[in-house]
């Protein structure tokens, strides 16, 4: 079902001007905006625009680098101070640190009343404390100066243009923008749903303590001052913010936005802001190619479920970190319980390429679908020719290093195994050389007998299903077209 997104108020078209003046009535969207929006989905007649995803499935428009211009800090009261007071820096933790996120929640938490809207009031602040930072120009018409245009299109806060950014891509949580055109600028603030307001009301107590991890996660992983230590039996709370103000453009509009920033990385080789900054984040360990599917985008995988109903994390991690600039993200992985049993880095950049990678490996079919290539008796034969050539050892430790390496998560299936923390260490272990030699003779089997692939790995999907408790489901090999082998474990 095709679904829409609409700003409140009148709909955006571009600005008239009549000489130097510039009519206040009209919206506006340059019409830049509309060479990169196919023209089935833009219309000078309708405030609507489809969200679908193949609409637009093209090229990235130009997007500046962002630049701070300043920040601000909120105290443990919420009161605005226009300074760093509240930036907290990062100390690097252990592979395996074992924090415990559900230390201090009935006794050392004070939560931030979400019931409170504050809209842009303290970006608003932060604007009138530090005009002499933004470039303005007079208010045609104002003689005395006092009235002065921004020198930006829009002013809003960095979570509401993650909501803009990640639209075609989410099917659970809707929005309201409330504009407002003042001065030249158009000011974007979000008003909360119906819907919003219900799930935040009727929030489980379950899901209040797992959203109170990721603050824990934070206080784990940061001190007060640049050279401090974390102090996790401290009180954790929500009221407490450091934000980034930021400038940039999309294509020929210029933005204006702050965001919440979790820390600054002193050791970065990065000397000015927001390179140094970092973003640190929490999901569920990863022990699923449904469960990775999750974390690495969900409209990359509506091949394996069409009916994936969790958040698509890596997106939004990345949507989150790529519009402010932020050039690294920490992800703590935790179990059901609570505990961070692994701490991966994504570097914001190649976010882009670990979804493409896993698209790749996640589109492949069922063993049982139709799309399956019935082999000639001429290709058999060269494939079994092949493959004798193939150094089974090898190959398997390779394959199985790049799969630790590529998605380090996986790696919390082979503690076991000893040192696997890096990937020379996966590839010197001599536990990863045995398993891949044993892999490698599995798909030995699977290319020995290629008219019946599904009954060569069944006896082997039943025995990792009652031995090591791995879903069936999860234990799949599909030959696709093109001779292509795929497997998925």
């Amino acid at each position: 079902m095709d679904r829409h997104s609409r700003f409140t108020g009148q709909p955006p078209y571009k600005r008239k001007e009549e000489g130097n003046k510039e009519s206040h009535n009209n919206k506006y969207v340059r019409s830049s905006y509309y060479s990169h929006v196919p023209s089935s989905v833009a219309s000078s007649h309708s405030p609507v625009l489809s969200v679908r995803r193949h609409l637009y499935d093209v090229d990235f428009p130009l997007y500046k680098q962002p630049v701070e211009i300043g920040h601000f800090s909120l105290d443990s009261s919420r009161r605005f101070f226009n300074d760093a007071r509240m930036l907290r820096h990062y100390v690097e933790a252990d592979g395996c640190p074992n924090f415990n996120l559900r230390d201090g929640y009935t006794d050392r938490f004070i939560k931030r009343d979400d019931g409170i809207k504050e809209r842009l009031d303290h970006l608003l602040r932060w604007i009138l404390e530090n005009r002499s930072k933004l470039q303005r120009t007079p208010v045609d018409g104002d003689t005395s100066g006092s009235s002065c245009r921004l020198s930006a299109d829009f002013v809003t806060w960095r979570g509401h243009l993650t909501k803009l950014l990640t639209t075609p891509y989410e099917t659970q949580e809707g929005w309201l923008l409330a504009v407002t055109l003042f001065n030249g600028t158009y000011y974007i603030s979000e008003v909360e749903t119906e819907a919003a307001r219900r799930n935040r009301e009727n929030r489980t107590e379950r899901h209040a303590e797992m959203m109170y991890w990721g603050y824990k996660f934070e206080q784990y992983m940061c001190a007060d001052e640049p050279n401090g230590l974390p102090d996790p039996s401290g009180v954790v709370n929500t009221n407490e913010a450091f934000c980034t103000v930021v400038q940039t453009r999309l294509t020929d509009h210029s933005l204006l936005f702050s965001g919440e920033v979790d820390c600054r990385d002193n050791s970065s080789r990065f000397k000015v802001a927001p390179g140094y900054y970092v973003e640190l984040k929490t999901s569920a360990e990863i022990c699923t190619p449904k469960q990775r599917s999750n974390l690495h985008s969900k409209q990359l995988f509506l091949s394996v479920s069409t009916n994936i109903n969790s958040v698509y994390k890596l997106l939004k991690w990345w949507a989150q970190s790529f519009l402010p600039g932020v050039p690294r993200i920490i992800a703590g992985f935790r179990d059901n319980d609570g505990l961070v049993v692994s701490l991966e880095t994504f570097e914001t950049a190649k976010i882009s390429q670990l979804i493409k990678i896993s698209r790749i490996e996640i589109q492949a079919p069922d063993s049982t679908s139709d799309s399956m290539v019935t082999f000639t008796i001429e290709e058999r034969a060269a494939i079994t020719s092949t493959w004798t050539d193939v150094d089974l050892e090898e190959l398997g430790k390779r394959g199985l290093a790049r799969m630790l390496v590529v998605y380090p998560w996986t790696r919390i299936n082979f503690k076991m195994f000893g040192d696997i923390s890096n990937s020379a260490a996966i590839l010197a272990n001599p536990q990863i050389r045995a398993l891949g030699k044993k892999v490698a003779s599995v798909l030995g089997n699977v290319v020995m007998n290629l008219n019946n692939v599904e009954g060569t790995v069944t006896g082997l999907a039943k025995w990792h299903a009652d031995n090591i408790k791995v879903d069936p489901e999860h234990f799949k090999v599909g030959i696709l077209a093109g001779s292509k082998l795929y497997v998925i474990i």
